[in-house]
């Protein structure tokens, strides 16, 4: 792991304990630096998975004041996704609905690497922009192609 990816993971476990009651779980490329798996780039965010996510009051993710909402995507209690963004650092938390299953790394909760290579290979082929489209093709032929899976 970088430095900078030792500092959102110590970012990440603060957020995953304060958040224990969203069953919440550090993936993407984070979670793969975690687990030591080859990546095309160094991560630049924390993205977590969480098995309760809404916009009330249970379901709602706890961040520090120095966090500020950004996008979130759904509303009321159908949620996907609340985006958090640190109004110095500029660092992005994303929490995703999933309910995938968790796996302790490290003592840290993960989601799996196969969910979030399926994840990546469905933006591969219906992802909004080709820029993103073509940033998960590369991130999944990287992976398979320096790992042993």
């Amino acid at each position: 792991m970088t430095h900078r990816e030792k500092a959102l993971l110590e970012i990440a476990k603060e957020i995953i304990t304060i958040n224990s009651d969203l069953r919440p779980a550090l993936t993407g490329s984070l979670m793969l630096a975690l687990r030591g798996i080859k990546k095309r780039r160094e991560a630049s965010d924390i993205d977590i998975i969480c098995e309760n996510l809404c916009e009330e009051h249970e379901g709602y993710p706890i961040m520090p004041s120095i966090w500020k909402v950004g996008n979130i995507n759904g509303s009321k209690s159908d949620v996907d996704a609340i985006q958090f963004e640190h109004r110095v650092s500029g660092i992005k938390v994303d929490f995703m609905y999933s309910d995938e299953k968790i796996e302790l790394v490290d003592e840290i909760p993960c989601g799996s690497i196969e969910a979030m290579i399926n994840t990546k290979e469905h933006y591969s082929k219906h992802d909004a922009s080709e820029e993103s489209i073509k940033k998960h093709s590369e991130d999944i032929d990287f992976i398979y192609s320096n790992n042993n899976f």
